[in-house]
């Protein structure tokens, strides 16, 4: 490509996808890092490490993993980490859905600002804002840990 050839502009949409999306899971990453420093003084968190690493090299099932090296007596179910004492692995989890609602934040941003230009909102007959509408869709519910199984049974 010839230095004196411009490159056509960035569109829209994606700058706002890309920006939202990057400085809120940067936000995340950070969130969960204070976490593991937290987790590095103070301990005790909700693991027994030690004894997580001998089951899973044993071959120890899932639910007797959970019941016997940590502090619940099953798996936890969805944001479980909002219910605990404030430890460092709770701070990391948080840090960790902050920055994977980045994305969801992002693809909704996107979709939204298609309907800023209508050369944008109806391109190929309409079928990318559809398109981002469905990912927007599955990530949300992705994200919130729902079962999309489960919206047929009301």
């Amino acid at each position: 490509m010839k230095n004196d050839q411009k490159r056509p502009p960035a569109p829209i949409e994606g700058i706002i996808y890309g920006e939202v999306s990057a400085w809120i899971t940067i936000v995340g990453m950070v969130i969960a890092f204070v976490g593991l420093i937290i987790g590095f003084i103070h301990g005790g968190g909700i693991i027994d490490e030690i004894g997580l690493m001998k089951d899973l090299f044993s071959g120890t099932g899932e639910s007797a993993i959970w019941a016997r090296d940590s502090v619940f007596s099953s798996m936890p179910q969805h944001y479980w980490f909002l219910k605990q004492r404030i430890s460092g692995d709770e701070v990391s989890m948080i840090g960790l859905v902050v920055a994977c609602y980045g994305g969801v934040i992002g693809v909704w941003g996107m979709f939204l600002s298609m309907f800023r230009n209508k050369k944008v909102l109806l391109y190929k007959k309409g079928l990318f804002t559809l398109l981002a509408l469905i990912i927007a869709t599955i990530i949300t519910l992705a994200a919130s840990g729902s079962d999309p199984t489960n919206f047929l049974h009301f």
